[in-house]
């Protein structure tokens, strides 16, 4: 059998599977899933999703036991191979049980933003409101997130800095001459907040998961 191939972090060390994690994250994924199956065939087609995928999930629908705990991990592949974040997205825009729940939404969001910038207490509040936290995993994806969000601030910073200048094209005029070259007329762009990072969407997507139980 074919080793798998290592891959290494930017130190150059051994990047090492998180079994555990991996488990936990594939179990969110297949409670997603399960999600699914609740709604009209129909629906799916507003999903970006392939035929394949499609025809299995209608398929789930009719098994049980056995049969259906081994598909499900099947079509659980197949939402991971096929993007199961923009899945979800596009999922909840059809079919969210909180759309028109800002109360909910905004509890999701208040605790992500609160775990996210150290606030000790938040985790004891989410320990009092959840039943079944698992609070270890919940530490690691902060962790993680806080982690990526570093990395990504700083390759933005770098980008900034690599940007090229833009030079007047007529250096010697004088500005009144040109009025739309006065910095008055030329208010700063505002910086687009960055995207999610995989562990911001992952921690979101667990304390949804605590909302829904």
């Amino acid at each position: 059998m074919r080793k798998k191939e290592k891959q290494y972090d930017e130190d150059g060390l051994v990047i090492r599977e998180n079994k555990s994690e991996t488990k936990r994250e594939r179990e969110i994924i297949k409670t997603f899933v399960e999600s699914m199956l609740t709604i009209a065939d129909a629906k799916y087609d507003g999903l970006p999703i392939d035929a394949q995928l499609r025809a299995a999930l209608i398929e789930a629908k009719r098994l049980k036991g056995n049969a259906y705990r081994r598909h499900l991990s099947f079509v659980t592949r197949l939402v991971v191979a096929q993007g199961a974040d923009e899945i979800q997205q596009a999922f909840d825009k059809i079919n969210h049980p909180y759309r028109n729940d800002a109360t909910k939404i905004h509890r999701i969001t208040h605790y992500q933003t609160r775990l996210l910038a150290d606030d000790k207490a938040a985790i004891d509040e989410i320990l009092t409101l959840f039943k079944a936290v698992d609070v270890q995993y919940l530490r690691q994806l902060v962790r993680n997130a806080k982690k990526e969000k570093q990395q990504q601030a700083e390759r933005l910073q770098s980008e900034t800095l690599v940007q090229p200048e833009v030079h007047d094209a007529h250096p010697t005029s004088h500005p009144a001459s040109h009025p739309a070259s006065h910095p008055a007329s030329h208010p700063m762009a505002q910086p687009k907040r960055p995207p999610p990072t995989r562990s911001e969407k992952l921690l979101y997507q667990y304390l949804f998961k605590l909302e829904l139980q």
